[in-house]
């Protein structure tokens, strides 16, 4: 998740945690945008792969700690996105 030219990683975080915690759009959706992207759009494949990674860490980690202490959720967190 921490490759160098997917520069859009916060924001794509940030996005994906509304769409999935906001508007409950489930993760295969966003995995399939994804793929998508790099099918039609010949979007990068490893960028890809690293947004698939952050909506897995948004629907793993974030969001089911989001009433917890927010010490603890940065420590998830930063667990997860190493």
């Amino acid at each position: 998740m921490s490759l160098e030219p997917n520069s859009n990683q916060v924001e794509h975080l940030g996005i994906s945690a509304l769409l999935q915690g906001m508007a409950h759009v489930p993760g295969a959706i966003l995995t399939a945008t994804e793929a998508f992207e790099v099918v039609v759009d010949h979007d990068d494949p490893a960028a890809a792969q690293a947004d698939r990674a952050l909506n897995d860490v948004v629907r793993t980690v974030l969001l089911p700690r989001m009433e917890e202490d927010p010490n603890a959720l940065v420590s998830a967190l930063t667990k997860a996105l190493q």
